[in-house]
Order: structure tokens, then C-alpha cells, then sequence
């Protein structure tokens, strides 16, 4: 069962043009890499996503291998990527299903193994293990490094070791499904659970960025096996469902009950008799309001206390929310004959009949009162009330519209520092602060039992909170506050709104003694100011602030238009690029006023604006290198996460998530289209083109060239130098002398080829590792070649091996590719044993920008292969096979 697989050279597709997801196809949420079996014999490995690409390989049924990536071709097919052993291509959809694992004795295969809290070698080290260890692995994960870990348990404890490591332990069967075994979970633990909600996912791994595997309805059983707790201290239980399939549920999505019949959320209830709605969900919590029979509520949540009582969480038509006792209200509207009823909202309509089709009869405004005479439930689910106005007309109103109370809304001053809370008691969360001297509308009132009155205030921007009743008064309290001016094209009017006569403008910055506030007839908060000259007038509020650090800016999200008023019929008042700063003033419905870096002002919409400073690829810039290259610079608004995957036509998908890319004008040589989504753009190559990006701090470039090694730039790095030996083998040949041999030898059969080749050193001198780096990174080079030579404390270790970076090297999918064509063709010329292509943190790769490769010659500690070092013409033919292997690559269009 043991797998090894030495050559992974997958190019990571996750969309196709079509941006068809395998997510959005196959209707489960699929995570790229995972172990595959074929599900028929003769299952045809073809080397492209379609039929018409050559056959490579043909595999029987039940065969595992890696999937790697996945592309929807031109033909609306689903392919995968697969390797297995030395065999790399594309299977059809169909013939993959994800393989299932099953508890298996292992052992050690090597000595002080680490035991790793994840399945990466980023994870830290919690164990290690001794060279034939036994172990009992219970899960099995394919990481994006493509590596096979398996999770152990050792001890008391669980972790993973990756699967190079481990092999079946043939001198025992492993436990049946069956038989109970150290990996059952804890005595404390339920061994069956229930899911407490629909679609509740079960996950491949113990962690929410794990595929899911299968999704779980309200009250569905499954079978506890395993639990752990993972990195972010969160207990999750390994589970079988009841159709078989195995994987990881959070614990806070089962419990040990079947979830009680619970009425459905967002639906409408009414009081069965008159009611305390209460701030938590037990009989002994205080009351946060009080109903009458029949009055209508909204169900926005449940619970089961430990007294097993069903309460539902509600909210009022006044927004209330608080806890209400199942059995003290129905489905089903209670009759209200009789009772005086108030509109609010600021105007209802008064239909001939019980839906909206009907009808009007009459306008009704905010707080007129009604008396209810009847009522009835229309075909859409709305409760209609037939009622009776004061002049006598008759008619039918929608529900929702009415209310038990009349509304206030007063204007209220502040005439205290006071805190502004969720719900009308101090012990609710504190949502705001009001200072002395703020105006603010009172909008509803609670009076407890004690006497305790608190009145309910709107704050503006859809922001609502309660203050106790002592801190406000009607009578104005003067403010004498100083504030600055925030914006730049402020004015001072003799009154407080816009049809008044501007006296004078107020420079940006300049201070203000605020004497009082006022709201006017359109809803709009306005400053009675003092200037420092004693004159007075009036200024909006959102003209002044408390500090220039609480101004709040918006970014337009794309080249765009401020216009003169809240609506598009409105003409253009100036333009605006994509990332424009735009300083918030006021609200309109889904439109803001805003004041752009040059004081001009206007309306945009809301959704057309972001939050933060956007990320922005922006003003590329083309540079000609030589006649067969061009550069294209982009500048970003931050240092954006990219990464990048080459697709079959050698175009690169670009990831960058909400990235606005600016597109450079004109034909440019090379460059067939750039085609640009939310998440992500798309760059295609002419014919005979190939592309290499760079990621930098502040930019972002992309290098055009012709296909080919001629005048490619590469970087020989021969390890080690000076006091810096290396390695040496049992005649003391010394690895810094043949890292600088073979380099020097791979220098001319590369400038053969026309490439510009340079040496990070050519004499027996000592260079740092980050110098070596600085080398390649401060450069405009293609590629980065490191010269090495191996050795172990086993003299029997033998071979060929070339190491790349794919967790940090931005570069690190095409270093994956050079690292595969430079092993082929190096061990063919060497001939010499071929222990593959692997992943590995080696500084020189981990921390490169352009592709990058460490070679290990050979093992200077096996006598043998030290001989074959101490040849002039193995040296001559590792260059000879690192240069083909480099032409290769090139030629591929890389």
C-alpha cells in the first residue's frame, strides 16, 4: 500500500475559461489535490484534457493516484490531472472517485521520523519515531505540496508523518470496522450523535478549509470513531454516516438529541394571551417588553433550556427582540374585533380588498388610528386586517403596517455624557456614546416595573440603541465644543439648510466652537458654529469632526463619475479612476455624497465603492528589452497575495483575489489577450510566446518572450566556496570544487546555446546564502540553477535528486517543471540512479523570485559515485545534462 511517488509535474488549473468550477458541476465542494482510484479497468491516460491527445498510459481498476488538478475543456468535459508512479496525464471525470481510507497498521520505515501537529513540515514537531516503529494511522491527506501524509496515533496523541516514512505493517491485520481499538473516542463521548441543523458539512479534515465530503440534515444520525482537537483548540469527531461515508464534523454541529419539530424561522406567530417577551429564554429573566393577546411576532431563532422547555427568540414590530415560551403562541392570527390599531409607517394605503392588486380607498398617514372589525389570511400568507377609519371609510390594510401604540418621535438634547446600549437596561451591550449637548430623535419609550423609563433613539445610518430617560431633555443644553473643519469646500450659511445664504467658506483644517445642533425639516443634522473671529452661522455635521483621524473614506472600485444628484438622470459633476479616495459626507437611499481629493463633491452609487484601498494593478508600463522581449510593469496600491497556474495552452491564470487590473493600450508583440474576472485574469501568448511574471512589494511585472533558450539569462550558482567546503567524500574530494567544475562546464554548453549565462561565483570565493539570492532577485534573469553534491552517514546512498520550492517561491509552479526536465535529461547523461524530483525549504529556492532549482549531483559520500565526481567527463556530462534539460524547458515555452 506503501506509494512513492517520485515525479509530480502538475500545472495547478482550478477554472476553466468558462469558469465552470468542478464544485459547480459535480454539485460537492472539491479540494485540489486528493487521492483518487479509477472506478473500471482500462481507464486510458491521455496527455491532454481531450480525447484527441495521445494515449500514455492505461490503468486497471481500483488503481489510486494523485489528483492534481482539474480543467473543463472545450467540449463542456471534465478532466483530471492525475500521477501515478512515473505515469503523469489526464482521465475523464468519470473514471476518478476519491479513494476511502481505512484504519491500517504502519511502521517506521526510518529513524527519529518526525510526528507533526499537520500534514506539512511547516507544522511543529509534537513526536518522532524510531526505525520500525509500529503505528496505527486512522487518516490519510494529500497536501499542496503533493505529499502523502498519514495521521497516526501515537501515545495519547495524534499527529502526521509524512508518507515517504511509513509502510503496511504486513505482520498483523489491521482492526476490523467492527472491532473497538485504542482509536475509539473518548469514554465521555456519545458513540452516536445527531446533526442539531441542515446542512451540516462533513469535511475531509478537522478544520473548515477541508473539502466537504458529504452534507448532513437536521436530526441525521452518524457514528463517532475518532475525535481531536486541532490547531485552533476546536473538538471535531472523525463520524460515519449512514450511508458509509467517512470524515470530520465540527462538535458544535452534533448533539446526543434529536432536534424537537421547531416552526420555521422568519415565519409569523401571534401572542395567545397578554405576555412578558423576556430577555433570555427561562420564566425568571426580566421582561424587555409586554404584549396583548394577538398581537404578531416574528420568529428569528430557538432554544431548548436544560428544563427542556422549547422558547423561540422573537422580534416585535417596534424591533424588540427578546424570548417567548412555544406554548404561549400559535400559528394562526387570534381574533382582534374591536381594538384600536396605529399606522406605522409614514403612509399606508387602504385597499377595497385583502391583497395589494385591490384597490385604494384611502391614503392613511403615520399614526392614524383604525378600528379592527376583521381579518383574514390572503393565498400569499399575509394577515389583512378590515378596518374602520375615523371619517367612517372602510377598508383592508396589510398587517405589518400597524401597530398596538401610537409612534413618537421627539427631538431630544443630551444633557449628559450618557452610553447608548442594545436593549433598555444597563446590563445590554453598549452600542454608542452620546456627549453633552447632542441632538437626537427619541423614537420609542419602555418604562419597567420599577419606573425606570429609557427611550429608544435613532442614532442615523440605520444605527438604533436605548438611553435612560434622566440623561435627555427637550429643553436645548449649549455644547461649547471645539471641532475642525474635515473637508475642503465647506461653507458657513446664515441658517440651518442649503436654501440659506453662504457668508463665507471655511478652510480645511481650521477650528470651530460648536454651540449647538439642529435637525431640519429634510431629516439633516446641522452645527450652529462660533468662529475664532466671534461670527456665527451654521455648517452641516458631517462638515466638522471630533478629530481628522475619524473621517471616513470610500474607494471607487472602478473608473467611474460623481454626479449632481442621487440618481443617474442627474448630469456628471466630475470623473474619478479606479482607488479614488472620496472623503463620506452624507446618505441617500443606496447613494452617497462624497468630496473627492480636489474638494469637488457629488453622488455616487454605494455599490460602486469600496471600504478600503482597493487592490489595484495599475498604469502598466511597457518596456522594449531587445527585439525579442518586452517587460510590463504594473503598479500596486499594496502588496496584493498573487500566485499564478499555467493552463494547457501555456496561457497563466492569474489568482488575485478582487484585483482590478489596469489594461495596457495597443498590440503588444507576444501578448494575444488578457481576459479579466473577479478572482482572477487570464494572460495568452501568441504562438512561439512564452511569459514570466515577478511579484515585487509594490509591483507587479510580466516579461514577453520568444520560445527558446537564445538569450534567456540564467544564473549558475555553484554551492559553497572558500572555508565553506561542503561535503567531502572517503578520498577528500571536496563538493566545493566540483560545484564549481561543473558549473563552469554548464556556463559554456549554455552560451552554446545562445543564452546569457552568469556565475554567482567563478573562483574558490565565499558568498553568503542571501547574497546568492540578492543576486537573482535583484536581476532580470529567467532562471536559477544551484550545483550540488550530496552525501549521507549511509555509504550505500546513492543517485540523482532536484529540489524545488513551491510553499514561497512565487515562481515555484515553473520551478516544478524545470526541476522535472533538468532530473530527466541530467540522470540520462550521468547515469546514475534517479531518486526524482522533491520539495524542500533550501534558501537559495524558498526565499528566489524567478524559477529555481538546487541540483544534487551525486553522493560525494558513496565511494563510487565520489570516482565518478572526480571525472572531468561526468563533470562535462552533468553539464551537458543540465543544459539540455534547461533547453528543454525553454523550448516547452516556460
Amino acid at each position: 500500500m506503501r506509494r512513492i511517488f517520485h515525479s509530480i509535474v502538475c500545472l495547478l488549473i482550478l477554472f476553466s475559461f468558462s469558469q465552470v468550477s468542478f464544485a459547480e458541476t459535480t454539485n460537492n465542494s472539491v479540494k485540489i489535490p486528493f487521492i483518487g482510484v479509477t472506478t473500471s479497468n482500462n481507464v486510458i491516460v491521455y496527455r491532454g484534457a481531450d480525447i484527441e491527445y495521445t494515449q500514455t498510459a492505461v490503468l486497471s481498476k481500483d488503481q489510486e493516484v494523485y489528483v492534481i488538478d482539474i480543467f473543463k475543456n472545450q467540449k463542456n468535459e471534465l478532466w483530471l490531472r492525475i500521477n501515478s508512479n512515473t505515469v503523469t496525464g489526464w482521465v475523464k471525470n468519470e473514471f476518478i472517485k476519491e479513494a476511502q481510507f481505512k484504519l491500517t497498521k504502519m511502521i517506521s520505515t526510518g529513524n527519529n521520523v518526525s510526528v507533526r501537529k499537520g500534514a506539512m513540515t511547516s507544522y511543529d514537531k509534537i513526536d518522532s519515531l524510531n526505525l520500525g516503529q509500529q503505528v496505527e494511522a486512522v487518516d490519510r491527506f494529500l497536501n499542496q505540496n503533493y505529499e502523502e501524509w498519514y495521521r497516526i496515533k501515537i501515545g495519547n496523541q495524534f499527529g502526521w508523518v509524512i508518507g515517504t516514512y511509513l509502510a503496511v505493517d504486513t505482520s498483523e491485520e489491521s482492526p476490523s470496522k467492527d472491532t473497538p481499538s485504542e482509536d475509539s473516542p473518548s469514554n465521555n463521548t456519545p458513540k452516536t450523535l445527531y446533526a442539531n441543523e441542515n446542512n451540516t458539512p462533513v469535511k475531509r479534515g478537522a478544520l473548515e478549509s477541508y473539502a466537504t465530503s458529504y452534507v448532513l440534515q437536521r436530526n441525521e444520525k452518524v457514528e463517532i470513531i475518532d475525535e481531536i482537537t486541532n490547531s485552533l483548540g476546536e473538538l471535531w469527531y472523525r463520524v460515519e454516516t449512514q450511508n458509509g461515508i467517512y470524515g470530520w464534523v465540527y462538535s458544535k454541529s452534533l448533539q446526543p438529541d434529536l432536534v424537537p419539530d421547531v416552526l420555521e424561522m422568519n415565519s409569523i406567530v401571534y401572542a395567545k394571551k397578554d405576555l412578558a417577551i423576556r430577555r433570555g429564554a427561562l420564566s425568571s429573566y426580566e421582561a424587555v417588553a409586554n404584549i396583548k393577546m394577538g398581537e404578531q411576532l416574528t420568529i428569528i431563532d430557538y432554544f431548548v433550556n436544560q428544563q427542556k422547555e422549547l422558547w423561540y427568540r422573537v422580534k416585535l414590530n417596534n424591533n424588540i427582540l427578546g424570548w417567548v415560551l412555544s406554548a404561549e403562541i400559535q400559528e394562526t392570527a387570534i381574533p382582534i374585533s374591536d381594538q384600536v390599531l396605529y399606522v406605522n409607517v409614514e403612509t399606508a394605503n387602504l385597499r377595497s380588498g385583502a391583497t395589494t392588486s385591490y384597490k385604494v380607498v384611502s391614503t392613511l398617514t403615520k399614526n392614524t388610528a383604525v378600528k379592527v372589525i376583521d381579518q383574514i389570511i390572503n393565498s400569499n400568507n399575509e394577515l389583512w386586517y378590515r378596518v374602520q377609519v375615523g371619517d367612517g371609510t372602510l377598508g383592508w390594510i396589510l398587517s405589518t403596517l400597524l401597530q398596538n401604540d401610537p409612534f413618537t418621535e421627539k427631538v431630544f438634547y443630551v444633557i449628559e455624557n450618557t452610553s447608548v446600549y442594545s436593549g433598555a437596561a444597563t446590563s445590554y451591550k453598549k452600542v454608542s456614546s452620546l456627549s453633552k449637548g447632542k441632538e437626537v430623535k427619541v423614537i420609542d419609550q419602555f418604562t419597567h416595573s420599577n419606573l425606570e423609563t429609557w427611550y429608544r433613539v435613532d442614532l442615523g445610518n440605520n444605527l438604533y440603541g436605548w438611553v435612560i430617560s434622566s440623561a435627555l431633555s427637550v429643553e436645548v443644553a449649549p455644547i461649547k465644543k471645539q471641532m475642525v473643519i474635515g473637508t475642503k469646500s465647506a461653507e458657513l450659511r446664515r441658517g440651518a439648510d442649503f436654501g440659506y445664504q453662504v457668508t463665507q467658506k471655511l478652510p480645511e483644517r481650521s477650528t470651530v466652537t460648536v454651540i449647538s445642533e439642529f435637525f431640519n425639516v429634510n431629516g439633516q443634522k446641522w452645527m450652529n458654529v462660533e468662529l475664532s473671529n466671534g461670527v456665527r452661522g451654521w455648517v452641516p455635521a458631517w462638515e466638522l469632526y471630533d478629530s481628522l483621524n475619524d473621517r471616513k473614506y470610500y474607494y471607487s472600485s472602478q473608473n467611474n463619475v460623481l454626479r449632481r444628484g442621487a440618481s443617474t438622470s442627474y448630469k456628471e459633476n466630475a470623473t474619478v479612476k479606479s482607488g479614488d479616495p472620496l472623503l463620506y459626507l452624507n446618505r441617500n437611499n443606496d447613494w452617497i455624497n462624497v468630496e473627492n481629493s480636489n474638494g469637488i463633491r457629488g453622488w455616487i452609487l454605494l455599490n460602486q465603492v469600496v471600504e478600503v484601498v482597493p487592490n489595484l494593478l495599475s498604469g502598466p508600463s511597457i518596456s522594449q528589452l531587445s527585439a525579442a522581449e518586452t517587460l510590463i510593469t504594473w503598479t500596486k496600491s499594496k502588496n496584493i497575495p498573487i500566485t499564478y497556474s499555467i493552463q494547457s495552452d501555456k496561457s497563466l491564470k492569474v489568482n488575485a483575489a478582487n484585483t482590478l487590473i489596469d489594461l495596457p493600450k495597443g498590440k503588444i508583440v507576444g501578448l494575444s489577450s488578457i481576459q479579466t474576472f473577479k478572482d482572477y485574469f487570464v494572460l495568452k501568448p501568441d504562438a512561439g510566446y512564452s511569459f514570466t511574471l515577478r511579484n515585487y512589494d509594490n509591483r507587479f511585472t510580466l516579461k514577453i518572450s520568444r520560445v527558446g533558450i537564445a538569450n534567456k539569462r540564467i544564473l549558475i550558482d555553484a554551492g559553497h566556496g572558500a572555508h565553506d567546503a561542503g561535503a567531502s567524500g572517503p578520498t577528500k574530494l571536496k563538493e566545493k570544487d566540483v560545484n564549481l567544475a561543473v558549473a563552469k562546464y554548464l556556463q559554456s554548453e549554455l552560451q552554446k546555446l545562445g543564452a546569457v549565462v552568469v556565475l554567482t561565483r567563478s573562483t574558490d570565493v565565499f558568498l553568503t546564502l542571501d547574497e546568492r539570492v540578492q543576486l537573482s532577485n535583484g536581476s532580470n534573469y529567467d532562471a536559477f540553477v544551484s550545483v550540488h553534491a550530496n552525501s549521507n552517514y549511509n555509504t550505500a546512498a546513492r543517485g540523482t535528486e532536484t529540489y524545488y520550492n513551491i510553499n514561497s517561491n512565487f515562481n515555484g509552479v515553473k520551478s516544478m517543471i524545470l526541476a522535472t526536465e533538468v532530473q530527466k535529461t541530467l540522470v540520462n547523461k550521468l547515469g546514475t540512479y534517479d531518486r526524482g524530483i522533491k520539495t524542500a525549504d533550501f534558501y537559495v529556492i524558498k526565499n528566489n523570485e524567478v524559477p529555481s532549482i538546487l541540483v544534487e549531483l551525486a553522493f560525494l559520500s558513496n565511494p563510487a559515485e565520489e570516482t565518478l565526481l572526480r571525472s572531468e567527463t561526468a563533470r562535462k556530462n552533468a553539464a551537458l545534462g543540465i543544459a539540455q534539460g534547461l533547453k528543454n524547458y525553454f523550448d516547452g515555452g516556460n
